[in-house]
């Protein structure tokens, strides 16, 4: 499994989530710390950045740890499957 993991499109996917990551919590924190402080000068910046670069590491670590091989040979095809409609009996909307 690991070997297929290793590929442009799997890092390019894991740092671009890694990097939304990065964002939420970085302004989840400073919005958390701005509630106690009175000026923005007052604000921990190192702790709020402390708590975004953990978010991303962790974030790289889940996609490495938890990404079904069958996901990463999907993203190494170019092509992702998608569900078709059935087209059963009225147009019907269920799927297969």
């Amino acid at each position: 499994m690991f070997k297929t993991q290793i590929n442009k499109v799997f890092w390019e996917a894991a740092l671009k989530r890694a990097a939304w990551t990065a964002a939420q919590s970085a302004a989840a924190a400073l919005i958390a710390f701005m509630a106690s402080a009175q000026f923005l000068h007052e604000v921990n910046w190192f702790l709020a950045l402390s708590v975004a670069g953990l978010a991303a590491v962790l974030s790289v670590l889940k996609s490495v740890a938890f990404t079904p091989e069958e996901v990463v040979l999907k993203e190494t095809a170019g092509a992702v499957s998608r569900p078709q409609p059935s087209g059963g009996k009225n147009g019907s909307r269920y799927f297969k």
